[in-house]
């Protein structure tokens, strides 16, 4: 299943690709969700994936509108050749993966720590 979905993603990015060269965004950081951007969209032709796949989207859009408000989504990803140069499809999905599990075990952690301030504010009332 693992090979089937990173097949289809595989595919996925090669579609977008043309023959025309694609604008390289300055900043690292945009390319890297740009990446991820179409690691996600592979996912969501998976039924499997679906989900998962448009919480990755709209995760690294967050980010891209949030940093470059003004991209233009659509072109980056009418010509997107290169889009995966110099790391694989795996690595990429890897990456973009290791960045969400981070800001969704800080979001953890944080809820963690409002409710143990809760509970001891209850506590403390408590006495």
């Amino acid at each position: 299943m693992v090979r089937r979905t990173l097949a289809l993603a595989l595919s996925v990015a090669l579609a977008f690709s043309s023959a025309a060269r694609a604008e390289t965004p300055d900043n690292p950081e945009t390319t890297a969700d740009l990446r991820c951007i179409a690691v996600a969209f592979a996912m969501t032709a998976d039924d499997q994936f679906k989900a998962v796949g448009m919480m990755v989207m709209l995760y690294y859009l967050g980010r891209l509108d949030g940093r470059e408000p003004d991209l233009d989504l659509a072109k980056k990803f009418s010509n997107p050749e290169g889009m995966l140069a110099g790391q694989s499809l795996q690595d990429a999905a890897k990456s973009c993966g290791e960045k969400m599990t981070a800001r969704g075990k800080a979001l953890k952690d944080i809820g963690a720590g409002m409710i143990d301030a809760e509970k001891a504010a209850q506590a403390t009332k408590g006495t």
